[in-house]
């Protein structure tokens, strides 16, 4: 009797363990998912910072407006920190090859020492050694469903960052109320293909509409309708100059559009975490059970083989 009873118990050690692995592996597939939307995020707080510099450098905010982008800037890339490079005590690279150069261009922005495509530039490389930072530091692989959810959001920030430079290249184009080269005229159609692009890509690529996801899906036609009807004015006076559009409110319609898509991002932030965290306690949730189960089926095997 005791052999069977050395068998039962090693086949059940066998499964606790196995099932203990799959929850690990859950875990650290959760971490990382969160690693690569912060990863996400400070990337794309670098190029709301890019398009906020312009903005400065055309006079359509203040230096508190930029102060403002500043500081979500910097939450972000610490939040990026936190969750994989401050664990392994990686921090210090961050600061070093990101945050320092970012200061450093803030102030030469600030005091109009640099021109605008030299900030282009270094901003650009910023993101560029953000992506590979990431690159080196992914903690572990993520689940299939999860890299379903990281395309999903990344297409949206491409969607709102993409708005923000059409809304740039427009704007720079009713200011300078001049007529257009056609180097000019071909960077400001290929920013409206390519916001026009990534809006097309979220009507096709979410099933997920439930709560305030649907009412930002359901504002994007009319809210693009509107920016439209600004670019088309633009459009037809663009070999003349003088195009007779309110800046101030081709701004307004701009800041509601990409209003609503921030609501879109937070919103599907928040559901596909939900999901993820879903993954993680149902894992959890096995291996308790499991655990109960066979310790009861090990408890009642043994009285009955004291009681034989």
């Amino acid at each position: 009797m005791i052999f069977p009873l050395g068998c039962l118990a090693f086949l059940s050690v066998l499964v606790i363990g196995a099932r203990y692995q799959s929850m690990l592996r859950t875990t650290k597939s959760h971490k990382s998912f969160e690693f690569e939307l912060a990863k996400i995020d400070a990337e794309t707080s670098l190029s709301t910072e890019a398009q906020a510099m312009r903005k400065y450098y055309l006079g359509l905010i203040t230096v508190t407006q930029f102060e403002e982008v500043k500081s979500h800037t910097q939450k972000s890339l610490v939040a990026f920190s936190d969750l994989s490079l401050k664990n392994q005590g990686k921090e210090n690279i961050l600061d070093r090859e990101i945050m320092v150069p970012l200061s450093n261009l803030r102030s030469d922005v600030l005091s109009g020492q640099k021109r605008w495509p030299e900030v282009k530039e270094k901003m650009n490389q910023l993101n560029l050694r953000l992506s590979e930072i990431a690159l080196k530091n992914s903690p572990y692989p993520i689940l299939s469903s999860q890299a379903a959810w990281l395309k999903n959001y990344e297409l949206l920030q491409k969607t709102y960052s993409s708005a923000g430079t059409f809304r740039n290249d427009i704007s720079y184009t009713v200011l300078r109320d001049m007529p257009l080269n056609s180097d000019q005229f071909s960077s400001l159609v290929r920013s409206l293909e390519r916001a026009d692009f990534f809006r097309e890509k979220i009507k096709t690529n979410f099933t997920f509409t439930e709560g305030s996801f649907g009412f930002f899906i359901g504002q994007q036609s009319g809210l693009w309708k509107r920016v439209l009807n600004h670019y088309n004015q633009v459009r037809g006076n663009v070999g003349q100059g003088r195009y007779g559009v309110s800046i101030n409110k081709m701004i307004a319609t701009f800041d509601k559009y990409q209003l609503a898509i921030a609501g879109g991002i937070q919103a599907y932030k928040k559901y596909a975490l939900g999901e993820s965290e879903k993954i993680l306690s149902g894992s959890r949730r096995t291996l308790i059970w499991n655990c109960v189960f066979l310790s009861l089926f090990i408890l009642v095997s043994t009285r009955l083989s004291i009681s034989l």
